[in-house]
């Protein structure tokens, strides 16, 4: 199976304990759900999808180039919403705010890539840590739940991306698993 490749921005740590933590209510009003856990918490900067062997070279050089471009970034973790709507919810998300400069390292991965043969992902980027992923079938009830126990919620934390990571997604009889393909770091030289 084609590995699937996604550029990524990883909370550190403890921001991320501290983000996991926060919403625990979440996961109390809807525990049925798949719930990222804090070491997987991240930010897809752009998703690539299933990407030959010999491509995933092009992408890494792409992306080293971009991200070599920004200074390290200052962004905050604050608030909670779900994609399209609390409604008809299908993913519930930590809001990332950031330095500008963010939408300009995304937009710059994306030029790179697609001067390397890879298409336009073509979505508006919000940046944003995964906190749930709600299947097509749940009910009205639990987003309704979700939605009420994120009223309650604070989420608070800031850090500063200093690398952005290629990860490689491989879905098996166990699970999804992620795992980094290469680094990128953040600084101009």
């Amino acid at each position: 199976m084609t590995p699937r490749l996604f550029a990524a921005v990883y909370p550190p740590t403890d921001v991320a304990g501290r983000v996991h933590a926060a919403c625990a209510a979440l996961r109390d009003a809807a525990p049925t759900l798949r719930w990222e856990p804090a070491g997987r918490l991240h930010c897809t900067v752009r998703f690539y999808g299933p990407v030959e062997a010999g491509h995933s070279a092009a992408i890494t050089v792409g992306l080293a180039e971009a991200a070599r471009l920004f200074d390290p970034l200052p962004v905050e973790v604050r608030g909670l919403g779900a994609f399209p709507t609390w409604g008809r919810a299908r993913v519930v998300w930590a809001g990332i705010r950031a330095d500008p400069n963010f939408e300009v390292l995304h937009h710059e991965g994306e030029v790179r890539s697609m001067a390397r043969g890879c298409e336009v992902e073509g979505r508006w980027f919000r940046p944003h840590l995964t906190l749930a992923r709600i299947p097509a079938d749940a009910g009205g009830p639990v987003r309704r739940a979700i939605r009420e126990a994120a009223r309650g919620v604070r989420v608070r934390e800031r850090f500063t991306v200093d690398e952005v990571v290629l990860m490689s997604s491989i879905t098996g009889p166990t699970g999804t698993r992620h795992e980094a393909v290469a680094r990128a770091p953040l600084g101009r030289h």
